[in-house]
This record gives structure tokens, C-alpha cells and sequence, in this order.
């Protein structure tokens, strides 16, 4: 949803495309690190997917 309005804001389309890489680049951390933790980790205890 969040990439339909990023060309209403006027960007140059090289900060809209700094933009989008960023929101890529966060939701795949995101689901990588539920990945990672449910791989390596153990219930009840941190891993190395969960930081924080």
C-alpha cells in the first residue's frame, strides 16, 4: 500500500526507488528473523532472529 502513494509525494525517482528498497529490505528482515527464530530457536528463549 505504502509504494501506491510513494508517487503522489513528488520524489525524484531515485529517492522513491531509496524508499522502496528500504520498505523491501525491512519486511524481508522481518520475516527472515521470525524464519531464523523458528528454525534455530527454542520456546521461551531469545535467538538470533529475535533482537530486542
Amino acid at each position: 500500500m505504502y509504494l501506491l502513494y510513494l508517487p503522489r509525494a513528488r520524489f525524484s525517482n531515485g529517492l522513491e526507488w531509496l524508499f522502496g528498497m528500504a520498505t523491501l529490505v525491512g519486511v524481508l528482515a522481518q520475516s527472515g528473523g521470525f524464519l531464523v527464530h523458528m528454525v534455530v530457536g527454542e520456546d521461551g528463549n531469545r535467538s538470533v532472529g529475535t533482537i530486542g
